[in-house]
């Protein structure tokens, strides 16, 4: 059963969430580079990394980092991003999303809706990244320049696939935690 929270609580749990990512993005925009050239690594800069607060990017990049580091997190970075912020980008997030979905029902879009909107929003994303590489010569995600444009659409047919499982997930967590719609469950 859910908690019944204020929405004094609610607003002070969201505002120190949103303190964190705050915190930890001036922390990662102002990083000294230790006289490596950032610009030779990345496309977009620092704000390439500007994808908080996302289940996809938690799953992606630590199934990718579990078959081959180098691909996603080379270990030049390092020097440049300490572990604390890896983990701010990449794993705290998930308990975070965890806690929002325990503190607020959420109400999820048919999901032929959540579906078309989750696509649209993928597509953006991947025309932006193809976009880059087209534009500069060089892979958002370096482990992408590995791979035969097949083996790229493949992959970003399977992270859509991935990106619609998390959102039946949510919708299943959240729909345990609050009750679905037109249920007796409490909800406060």
């Amino acid at each position: 059963m859910a908690a019944c929270v204020s929405w004094v609580s609610c607003l002070c749990i969201h505002v120190s969430i949103s303190a964190w990512y705050v915190f930890a993005l001036s922390f990662y925009t102002n990083l000294t580079t230790s006289g490596i050239d950032t610009r030779k690594i990345t496309y977009g800069g620092k704000w390439k990394y500007l994808t908080f607060l996302n289940l996809f990017v938690f799953s992606s990049f630590w199934s990718i980092y579990a078959v081959d580091r180098e691909l996603v997190y080379p270990k030049v970075i390092d020097a440049i991003i300490p572990h604390w912020l890896n983990h701010a980008m990449h794993t705290i997030i998930v308990p975070l999303v965890l806690v929002q979905m325990y503190i607020q029902n959420h109400a999820y879009a048919s999901r032929i809706k959540g579906a078309t909107v989750m696509l649209f929003s993928g597509l953006l994303y991947m025309s932006w990244v193809l976009w880059v590489h087209h534009a500069s010569g060089i892979w958002v995600y370096p482990f992408l320049k590995k791979l035969s444009l097949v083996t790229i659409l493949l992959f970003f047919g399977i992270c859509a696939g991935l990106q619609y499982l998390l959102y039946l997930l949510g919708e299943k967590i959240s729909g345990r935690i609050w009750g679905h719609p037109g249920s007796q469950k409490k909800r406060c």
